[in-house]
C-alpha cells in the first residue's frame, strides 16, 4: 500500500474491509455519542465523545491491536458521571491516520498533548488506559503530571513489572497467522 498514511493496514482494500467492519460493530455502541477527527502534527486522530458537557473529562486509551470499540462493555457506565473520550490511537486498527512516525515516548506524549488541547481537556484529566493504553497513560502522566486529575491502569504493559523477553516473543509470534507453519 503506497501512501503516506502510517497504518496497519496492507492495501487500500483491507483497510475498506476493516472499516465496513468497525463500522458494523460501532452500531452496537450504547450511548449517544459524537464522533471528531482531530488533527494533530502526527495525522488525525478520531475520538469517541460521550456523556454530559458538563461532566469532568475522563479519557479512555485502549490496548495494543484494538481500539475505540474495545469501552463497548463499560462505556454506558463511565458516561453516566463522565464525559468519555475513548480515542483509536494514532497508528492503530480504527479511523486515525497517522501520517507522521512516532518514534519515541516523547513523540506519543507530544501527539497526546496536541490530542487533549485541542480537544480542550485542560488540567483535570482523567485518563484510563488498558495494556498499552495504560503504558501510554503512565508516560503521559510522568510527563504532564499538573494536567492529571486521576489515572488508572488496567494490566498496563511494561510499567509496573518488567516484560519478560519470552512474553514478548511469545505475543509477536501470536500475531503470525498459523498458516505460515503448516505445509500446504
Amino acid at each position: 500500500m503506497k501512501n503516506t498514511d502510517c497504518n496497519p493496514f496492507k492495501s487500500p482494500e483491507s483497510k475498506e474491509k476493516f472499516l465496513r467492519v468497525y463500522d458494523e460493530e460501532a452500531k452496537a455502541w450504547p450511548v449517544e455519542s459524537e464522533s471528531k477527527m482531530i488533527n494533530t502534527s502526527y495525522g488525525n486522530t478520531y475520538v469517541r465523545i460521550n456523556g454530559s458537557v458538563d461532566a469532568p473529562p475522563l479519557v479512555l486509551l485502549h490496548g495494543m491491536n484494538s481500539n475505540s470499540l474495545m469501552w463497548l462493555p463499560n462505556i454506558k457506565d463511565l458516561s453516566k458521571n463522565y464525559r468519555t473520550y475513548a480515542i483509536d490511537d494514532i497508528y492503530g486498527n480504527g479511523r486515525s491516520i497517522g501520517t507522521k512516525t512516532i518514534n519515541d515516548s516523547n513523540d506519543l506524549n507530544n501527539w497526546l498533548d496536541e490530542l487533549f488541547d485541542a480537544l480542550k481537556l485542560g488540567d483535570g484529566i482523567n485518563l484510563v488506559g488498558m495494556s498499552y493504553g495504560g503504558w501510554q497513560a503512565s508516560q503521559y502522566a510522568l510527563n504532564f503530571p499538573n494536567k492529571i486529575n486521576k489515572l488508572v491502569l488496567l494490566a498496563p504493559a511494561a510499567t509496573v513489572i518488567k516484560t519478560n523477553p519470552m512474553f514478548t516473543i511469545r505475543a509477536i509470534l501470536s500475531l503470525i497467522p498459523i498458516r505460515y507453519f503448516l505445509k500446504i
